[in-house]
C-alpha cells in the first residue's frame, strides 16, 4: 500500500506553466559545484542496471542510481546526497492497462485503464538530477477487437504527486508528472481511424490529467526550471472509426509549484553523511610521495623472499611471514578468504596486483544479505573482516505448478575476503582489492499448462570484505577497494503465449523481475606512523578508517 503524503489533490489547468510562490530560491553557483558522490558506504544505495524497489519510508546516506538502472519508489525517500545519472530513472509511474482476452470470453486478467501516478517525496541535503524523475500515469490498453463489450481503448492514469524538498540542487534532468495517454480504439489490421473490421472497432480511451510537482528548494540550478518540469494531460486515443465512435478527450494539465525551503522545513532535511575517510585517534603524518626509486631503497627481493614475478599467479591463504615481499608487474597474489601476510617490507609494483575478490563462499547457518556490518561493524576498535555473500533470489514456483519447471537458482556474490599486510614499510603502488563478486542473474519466465512461471529475480551481489594495514611508513599510490557486488540481473518476461499477467509487466524495463541487491561495502583500516600520497584525496573505495598503530 502507498504511503499518504501531505499533499492535497489540485484540479486540473489548463497549463503547466511553474507556480512560483513562498520566495524564490537562490539561483547562483553552490548548485551548479556541485560533483556526483561515490556511493561506497554501509548505508548508501546503489542502482547500476536493471530495475530495483523501494516502498514507504527509507532512508539512505547515499543514493546513486547510474548505468542504465531504473529505481520504482513511491512513499517517502530521505536522502542526504542523491545522484541519477544522466542512464538512470527514478520512476513512481503507474503501470499501463494489460492483459489480453482469452478468446474473447474470459476477460477477468484484463485492466483496460492505465494505473495512476504514485506520490513520491525526496528530502536531500544535496541532489545531482541529471536522468528523470517521474511520476506519470500508465498509458490506457488499446481496444482488442471482441466488439462493444470491450469498451475501446482503456483511459490513462492520472499523472502523480511529486515532491522535491532539496537544500541544494543542480537540475540537468526532467521531473514528470505527467498523465498517460488513452487507448486506442480497436481498429483491426487498418490503421487508426480506419478500421479493416467497422463491425468490431471501438472508441479511443481519453488521456489522464497530468498531475503535480512540488520543488523547494535553497539553492537551485539552473533557473529556468520550465525546460526540465512537465505535468501535462495525456493524448486521448484514437477511434477505430472516424465518425462511427469519438476518438478519446485529451487530459488537461496539471500544476507545478517552486518556492523557496523555510527554515521550518530545511531542519526536517537528512544530514550530510558522514566522509568515507575517517580518523581515528591520532592522524599520521602526512606526506608527499617520493619518486618510487627512492622509495624502494632497500625492498628488493632475494633468494627466500616471496616474488611474484610478470605473467605469475599464486595463490595464498592463512598466515605467511617472508622477510621482504615483492608483487612486480603483471603479478598476481591471490589471497583470502582469510590471508595474513607478515615482512619486513611488502612491494606492490605499478601493475602488480593483491586480490581477494569474492572469495567467501555461502555455507549453510551463515547470513546472507550482501552487508558487511551483518558479521561486524567497521570500527576503530576492530580488525576488518571478512565479507558476506549476497541475497539468495526468490525462485518460490508459483501455486500449482509443477515441481519438473522449477526455475535453476542463481548463485548469491561471494563476499570478498580478508588480507591484513603488516611491515616496518610497505609500497602500494599497485592494487590491493578485496571486493565483492556479483550475484547471478534470475532466470527468464517459462510457459507451463496454467499460464507463466517468473520471470525470477536475479540473486545479491555480495559485500566486499576487509583490508587491514599495519606499518611504520606507507605510501600509497595504487588503489585499495572494498566495494559490494553488483547484484544479478532480473529475468525477463518472454511474450510468446496467449496471456501476460499484470504484475509482470512494468512500464519502464519491460517484463522483468527485479535485479538481486547490490551488495555493500567492506572496510579499509589503514593505521601508520608516516602516509605518503600524491594528492590530499587518498585512492580508496570504500569506507576507511586512519591513524597510528
Amino acid at each position: 500500500m502507498l504511503a499518504c503524503l501531505s499533499l492535497t489533490a489540485v484540479a486540473p489547468v489548463q497549463t503547466d506553466a511553474p507556480r512560483v510562490a513562498g520566495g524564490v530560491p537562490s539561483t547562483y553557483g553552490a548548485a551548479s559545484a556541485l560533483t556526483p558522490p561515490v556511493c561506497d558506504g554501509p548505508r548508501d544505495l546503489v542502482v547500476d542496471g536493471g530495475k530495483t524497489t523501494i516502498t514507504g519510508t527509507r532512508t539512505f546516506d547515499r543514493v546513486c542510481v547510474v548505468d542504465g538502472g531504473v529505481l520504482r519508489a513511491s512513499g517517502v525517500l530521505r536522502v542526504g546526497v542523491l545522484y541519477v545519472a544522466p542512464t538512470g530513472y527514478v520512476s513512481a509511474d503507474g503501470v499501463p492497462g494489460g492483459g489480453m482476452p482469452d478468446e474473447c470470453g474470459d476477460q477477468s486478467s484484463i485492466e483496460s485503464d492505465g494505473a495512476s501516478g504514485a506520490s513520491l517525496h525526496i528530502l536531500a541535503q544535496e541532489a545531482i538530477v541529471r536522468g528523470p524523475i517521474s511520476a506519470d500515469g500508465g498509458g490506457g490498453l488499446n481496444g482488442f477487437g471482441c466488439g462493444e463489450p470491450d469498451g475501446g481503448g482503456g483511459r490513462g492514469g492520472r499523472g502523480g504527486h511529486l515532491t522535491l524538498d532539496v537544500s541544494n540542487l543542480l537540475l540537468a534532468g526532467p521531473l514528470y508528472a505527467r498523465g498517460g495517454d488513452g487507448g486506442l480504439g480497436y481498429y483491426g489490421s487498418g490503421t487508426p481511424g480506419h478500421s479493416s473490421d467497422p463491425a468490431v472497432a471501438s472508441p479511443g480511451g481519453d488521456g489522464g490529467d497530468g498531475g503535480d510537482v512540488t520543488l523547494r528548494t535553497g539553492r537551485l540550478m539552473p533557473s529556468r526550471v520550465s525546460a526540465y518540469v512537465s505535468v501535462s494531460g495525456g493524448s486521448g486515443g484514437q477511434a477505430g472509426v472516424r465518425g462511427r465512435y469519438p476518438a478519446g478527450k485529451a487530459g488537461g494539465a496539471g500544476r507545478t509549484s517552486i518556492m523557496a525551503l523555510t527554515r521550518a522545513q530545511q531542519a526536517l532535511l537528512p544530514h550530510l553523511p558522514p566522509p568515507v575517510v575517517s580518523a581515528i585517534g591520532i592522524a599520521p603524518l602526512r606526506l608527499p610521495s617520493q619518486p618510487l626509486g627512492v622509495f624502494e631503497r632497500g625492498m628488493r627481493c632475494g633468494g627466500g623472499d616471496l616474488r611474484v614475478t610478470a605473467g605469475r599467479a599464486i595463490t595464498l591463504r592463512g598466515f605467511h611471514r617472508y622477510r621482504h615481499v615483492c608483487v612486480y608487474k603483471g603479478g598476481i597474489l591471490q589471497a583470502g578468504p582469510r590471508f595474513t601476510l607478515q615482512a619486513q617490507t611488502i612491494l606492490v609494483e605499478r601493475g602488480g596486483n593483491i586480490v581477494a575478490d569474492g572469495t567467501v563462499e555461502s555455507t549453510n547457518g551463515r547470513r546472507q544479505d550482501g552487508r558487511y556490518e551483518s558479521a561486524g561493524l567497521c570500527a576503530a576498535t576492530v580488525a576488518p573482516h571478512s565479507g558476506v555473500p549476497g541475497a539468495p533470489s526468490d525462485s518460490t514456483l508459483a501455486s500449482g505448478a509443477p515441481s519438473s519447471d522449477a526455475p535453476v537458482t542463481p548463485s548469491p556474490g561471494n563476499g570478498g575476503g580478508s588480507v591484513t599486510l603488516q611491515g616496518a614499510r610497505i609500497l602500494i603502488a599497485g592494487m590491493l582489492s578485496a571486493d565483492g563478486g556479483n550475484g547471478g542473474g534470475g532466470q527468464v519466465a517459462m510457459a507451463y499448462i496454467h499460464g507463466y512461471l517468473g520471470p525470477w529475480a536475479g540473486a545479491g551481489g555480495g559485500s566486499g570484505g576487509g583490508i587491514f594495514v599495519v606499518a611504520k611508513e606507507v605510501q600509497l599510490q595504487g588503489s585499495m577497494s572494498v566495494v559490494g557486488g553488483s547484484g544479478g540481473q532480473g529475468g525477463i518476461y518472454v511474450v510468446n503465449g496467449r496471456r501476460a499477467t499484470q504484475d509482470t509487466m512494468d512500464a519502464d524495463t519491460g517484463f522483468s523481475a527485479e535485479n538481486g541487491p547490490h551488495g555493500g561495502p567492506g572496510c579499509i583500516k589503514l593505521l601508520t606512523s608516516v602516509l605518503r600520497a600524491s594528492t590530499s584525496s587518498l585512492p580508496v573505495v570504500g569506507p576507511t578508517l586512519i591513524g597510528r598503530p
